[in-house]
């Protein structure tokens, strides 16, 4: 197996020899250039000190046992898969193991094919999140939206939609819920137009006092009203040169309305208390999480104004509605928070990453985001577990999911005994049974090709679900791995 044309690296740790030049023959024909260390603290420098695949790691080994060195080596590197070796019978200290972070483990002693499978699934896996971040880091780039991260069609859009208006010097409308990342959008909007050197000024016209918020935006005049000691310039003269974002303008009273209005055809004003006039010269961008359309219908925000504003408009869709980049935002803002704070989380676990594809997000990609702070700050280990999580999202048990992006649907398919229109699951296998017997099968028969079927479905939805991991599969459905092997080669499964 090779990595853009070169034999992928792997790091064996056991202290027994033997165990070792075993594990080095089982991967040499799938192309693995094998590195030996005989004990945890030696394989700790050899990974620190090369560039390694995988890691291949035994638990019990001097110096360092396998789960400490597993430690030190994700804070290394916390993106390089590490598989564990253990004893037959030592189930609980693989779990424990993948608890921190391993990818999967195999006990001893191994079997030659199911060594191979485990190691490539695990090298296809670093490969693939390779290759995302390198896809990643050229989107960022040829983009240039450094925070934005998205890849459904309709964020893509978005993205050419700004290539397209960056550089014309024209308002723009943000529509979209709060947390959709309104604000990004609109810096994104000046860094790359024209205006990029000139200053980008942000206020959110909801939270400012209706009586106070002129003077923020357009100044006043010394005396203009009780404690005006002093003239003061507004947010429009500030973004002289460059760009003004105001952040939820569908909160504007109606009196501002008019001036805004003004600033928009004329680009010009008058502060507060004055009378001489301040001709600017800035880039309106404006967002707001209402339906203007519905407020001017209402009466609450003027037509004249809208029309005005609503050159260029922009939809930010809600993050429910985007769930396929749940898993790209999970990794940025891991990635972020571990800078952050001085973490080495590797990303999230199974069941966590369920529950956040589960999940609403009523704020969206803001929530999101403190979210993953929050757990990245409490978490011990090297992914983020349900015990990281708020209460919110603690209580949602993992086996009761709702609908989510990406095989929530094949899972459960997988496993319908219920005949149409619900009813007694029983019923569906009763009458699967009754038509093998009226084909002419004995009733053993019958029943035990039903069985069959059932266990084979129970076992493809249970990797599934385990994302082909056997020795989490075989954990979850409570049999030993080698039992599972057994019947996924006996019902046909690979």
């Amino acid at each position: 197996m090779e990595d853009n044309g070169r034999h992928v690296q792997v790091l064996l740790a056991d202290d027994e020899e033997n165990v070792r030049f075993a594990m080095k023959e089982t991967l040499a024909p799938m192309g693995c250039d094998c590195r030996e260390a005989a004990n945890g603290r030696e394989a700790v420098e050899m990974f620190a000190a090369g560039s390694y695949d995988l890691v291949v790691l035994d638990y019990r080994m001097p110096e360092l046992d396998g789960i400490e060195a597993l430690k030190e080596i994700h804070r290394v590197n916390p993106d390089v898969p590490v598989l564990f070796v253990t004893a037959y019978g030592t189930k609980e200290l693989a779990l424990e193991a993948m608890r921190e972070g391993a990818y999967d483990y195999f006990t001893k002693p191994f079997d030659v094919e199911e060594m191979r499978v485990v190691v490539r699934r695990a090298l296809e896996r670093r490969l693939l999140r390779r290759r995302l971040q390198i896809l990643s880091r050229q989107m960022d780039s040829s983009l240039g939206f450094d925070q934005i991260i998205g890849s459904t069609a309709e964020m893509r859009e978005i993205f050419r939609l700004i290539q397209k208006i960056a550089g014309q010097d024209v308002t723009v409308l943000i529509l979209g819920e709060s947390g959709t990342g309104k604000e990004l959008v609109a810096s994104a909007i000046h860094r790359h137009s024209k205006r990029r050197n000139g200053p980008f000024v942000a206020i959110n016209c909801a939270a400012i006092p209706a009586t106070l918020l002129e003077s923020e935006l357009f100044g006043h005049e010394r005396g203009a009203f009780t404690g005006a000691f002093a003239q003061k310039v507004g947010k429009f003269e500030h973004a002289h040169g460059g760009t003004i974002f105001l952040d939820e303008i569908g909160d504007m009273d109606a009196l501002l309305q008019a001036k805004m209005l003004r600033i928009l055809q004329e680009r010009q004003f008058q502060r507060v208390g004055g009378n001489k006039n301040v001709q600017v010269d800035v880039r309106i961008i404006a967002a707001t999480n209402k339906d203007l359309a519905q407020e001017v219908a209402k009466g609450n925000f003027r037509e004249d104004l809208y029309f005005r504003l609503n050159v260029i408009p922009i939809f930010l869709p809600p993050l429910r509605n985007r769930k396929a980049d749940v898993p790209l935002l999970i990794e940025h803002f891991v990635r972020k928070a571990n800078a952050q704070y001085g973490k080495a989380i590797s990303g999230i676990s199974r069941e966590v990453m369920e529950r956040f594809l589960a999940h609403p997000w009523p704020g969206n990609v803001r929530e999101l985001e403190n979210v993953i702070s929050r757990a990245v700050i409490l978490s011990h280990g090297a992914q983020i577990t349900s015990t990281d999580l708020p209460l919110g999202f603690s209580d949602l048990q993992s086996g009761a999911v709702e609908d989510r992006a990406g095989g929530a649907e094949s899972v459960r398919a997988t496993i319908e005994l219920a005949p149409e229109g619900g009813g007694d699951p029983r019923q569906g296998l009763i009458a699967s049974v009754m038509k093998q017997i009226e084909a002419g099968k004995s009733l053993q028969d019958a029943v035990e090709e039903e069985i069959q079927r059932v266990e084979k479905d129970v076992i493809l939805a249970s990797l599934e679900r385990n994302r082909w991991r056997r020795g989490l599969t075989a954990t979850f459905l409570g049999i030993s791995r080698r039992n599972l092997l057994r019947k996924m080669q006996k019902l046909g499964i690979e």
